[in-house]
């Protein structure tokens, strides 16, 4: 199993926010397992109980850059990935294991609003870094 397989089958992704995303089913799945985290273009839940290790490993594997304590956007890591929902969907369920840590204006700037947190989100402003955790 590589890493995009992985995050299709462990990640679930919540409803679109930023109103600009064509490839979201009307009733997208949304997160059951009570742990989220809100991305600001939308939000990012597990299910079947990934494991740490074993995406840590896939990481390792296939863009292990994203592990070396420098800043990536979501823009860079979709670039890897092929798809930015998806590198999004593995930088939430990166954030939830425990592997590096999300950062996004819902979480950084949560007084900002709505509107220049999308914009900011839309800018690249979603990054992970592994430094610290």
């Amino acid at each position: 199993m590589n890493l995009v397989e992985y995050v299709m089958k462990h990640a679930v992704r919540g409803a679109c926010e930023c109103g600009q995303c064509l490839d979201v089913p009307e009733c997208p799945k949304q997160p059951d397992c009570g742990l989220t985290i809100n991305l600001t273009l939308f939000t990012v839940g597990m299910q079947l109980n990934p494991d740490s290790a074993e995406f840590c490993h896939l990481v390792c594997i296939e863009h292990p850059h994203w592990l070396n304590s420098q800043e990536h956007s979501y823009l860079e890591c979709g670039g890897d990935m092929g798809s930015q929902q998806l590198a999004l969907m593995a930088m939430g369920m990166g954030d939830l294991l425990g592997v590096w840590k999300c950062m996004c204006p819902e979480t950084m700037m949560p007084m900002l609003d709505a509107d220049t947190k999308m914009l900011m989100a839309r800018s690249g402003m979603i990054t992970i870094s592994s430094g610290g955790v």
